[in-house]
């Protein structure tokens, strides 16, 4: 049974109180069901000059598909509600438009659902507002509350958020799009596709083999077709923005390179003012990783965002460079200003030994002349992590991997009350 709650970052800015109680109930509500929550599911609407993303996105095998809107506000500071539209005062806004965003959310995943012939027309959507903040008597009692406009069933009060209470809401929500009973599926369809799993799955070119699996890509193939559940996890990874240092496991093969793409795909759009960098380390996967990030910005924009327009922030790197092509090795040494060496300069023949030659010297180098590596990333995510670590002792500078300290030095730090603590995902 699928059973995962999933925080995409944490819940950390204004309203960030009221918005975890909401998730916390929600978890407790949920707990032991089949379904998949996020906590703001990367899939982003334009809403004026920003992009917006839905609060919280529920996937339940009973249920279907919901989407929920989050305002921490009080009764008080509602002064009419006149269609979709909401006046207060005292709020961050003006004018706020609450299940209008909940409803477009819905309809926005619909859209996706309805690409499939699986899941087109078979999965129910709901649209739902959570004021954390308001009593259902405090609402009932307001004078807004009486416009026929006004949500009432759709809503989640403060009182509603316990275990028992929640759930009834959420089972009491009126269906935007009614459907059947999902079937084992539909559902499996429905998880892969909010997953993204289309955008990356090879189907079996075979069929399922019935004797035992000899090969590891044997292996690899049959996990592809038949298991919906990874798709899940996998997403959960790639879906994640970490504050700090962040390592991603898996055998040559599982996926981790469509993680990492995911990844920094979701960090472009939802902080456009980072400078991210994606370092690799096998020359030929340039072309399909670029192909990669710009099928994930075109997933998660709705084929508003492509790579070529976000090109000047993310930075796809080999992990030296080339001629003609940035490495991040070559960057450091243009950035401090350091004349880069080739492999041909290098003792070491090995590739990555020969790299980590070059990076020790160039950090030896700036340590002797007091030269400090400008912070100028974000976010790095380095792909083939394992293939940039060597063993010899003299490759590595004072102790630690080379490479990797220079891409740690690259970068800006991620908390003000902590400086040490860096965006580097391997």
């Amino acid at each position: 049974m699928v059973h995962l709650f999933v925080e995409t970052e944490q819940i950390e800015h204004s309203g960030g109180d009221g918005e975890r109680r909401v998730w916390d109930a929600l978890k407790r509500s949920c707990a032991g069901r089949e379904c998949v929550a996020y906590w703001r599911y990367p899939m982003f609407s334009n809403v004026g000059e920003q992009r917006k993303e839905v609060d919280i996105l529920l996937l339940d095998r009973e249920l279907g598909m919901l989407a929920v809107e989050v305002k921490s506000i009080r009764a008080q500071q509602i002064t009419a509600i006149d269609g979709h539209v909401w006046a207060t005062k005292g709020f961050y806004k003006q004018r706020i438009s609450p299940y209008q965003q909940a409803e477009d959310a819905a309809f926005m995943f619909k859209s996706l659902l309805e690409r499939d012939g699986l899941t087109r027309n078979k999965v129910t959507t709901r649209a739902m507002v959570a004021l954390p903040l308001i009593s259902s008597a405090e609402w009932a009692a307001a004078p807004f509350a009486l416009q026929p406009s006004a949500p009432q069933e759709e809503l989640i009060c403060s009182d509603h958020l316990t275990p028992a209470g929640l759930l009834r809401r959420l089972q009491g929500a009126p269906p935007l799009t009614p459907a059947p009973a999902m079937s084992d599926e539909v559902w499996a369809r429905l998880l892969s596709l909010i997953g993204g799993a289309h955008l990356h799955r090879k189907e079996a070119a075979t069929p399922r083999p019935t004797a035992p699996l000899q090969l590891k890509s044997e292996v690899i193939t049959q996990a592809r077709s038949q298991v919906y559940d990874f798709d899940v996890h996998q997403a959960q990874i790639g879906l994640s923005i970490s504050n700090g240092a962040q390592r991603i496991r898996g055998i040559a093969g599982s996926g981790k390179t469509v993680i990492l793409c995911q990844k920094i795909a979701h960090m472009a759009l939802k902080h456009p003012d980072w400078r991210l960098g994606f370092v690799f380390f096998t020359r030929s996967l340039y072309d399909g990783i670029i192909r990669s990030i710009d099928q994930w910005l075109k997933f998660f924009s709705q084929g508003t965002v492509s790579y070529q327009q976000v090109a000047d922030r993310i930075f796809v790197m080999h992990a030296w460079g080339s001629q003609d092509q940035l490495g991040l090795y070559s960057y450091a040494c243009q950035l401090t200003g350091t004349p880069k060496r080739t492999p041909r300069d290098c003792n070491r023949k090995q590739p990555n030994e020969g790299l980590a030659e070059s990076v020790s010297a160039l950090l030896e180098h700036l340590h002797e002349e007091k030269i400090t590596i400008p912070q100028v990333f974000d976010a790095l995510l380095i792909d083939e992590g394992q293939d940039l670590v060597v063993d010899p002792p003299d490759l590595r500078f004072e102790d630690k991997q080379s490479i990797y300290w220079m891409a740690y030095q690259l970068l800006k730090p991620s908390s003000a009350e902590d400086p040490l603590q860096r965006r580097l995902g391997v």
